[in-house]
């Protein structure tokens, strides 16, 4: 899990990312980015590939990471503060999903 930042305060919704070429990892994000979308908003792609990110590339085992938000923004990062648990509960909705296909 990740936090997003920007110059821009405005700047706001999470987006899961997976390594090209990992069906797997596709479902995956997909099955996560759905409900942390719905929860946080904003983002106009949400599953994202992302062939340079070491975490993803080098890792066997379906992988993903899930941007959780901007902590630039004032109402995202409120949600991280206030109710880390939505976030932790909309990704566990993502996983269980994945994990009935």
């Amino acid at each position: 899990m990740h936090c997003d930042s920007s110059d821009n305060v405005q700047a706001h919704g999470a987006h899961v990312c997976f390594y090209p070429g990992s069906v797997k990892g596709s479902r995956l994000a997909m099955c996560i980015a759905e409900p942390l979308a719905r929860l946080l908003p904003g983002r106009d792609c949400t599953v994202l590939a992302r062939p340079g990110l070491a975490v993803l590339k080098r890792t066997r085992c379906p992988w993903v990471l899930c941007e959780c938000g901007f902590i630039t923004n004032p109402e995202n990062a409120a949600l991280m503060k206030d109710h880390p648990e939505a976030i932790a509960e909309a990704i566990a909705e993502g996983v269980k999903a994945y994990s009935k296909l």
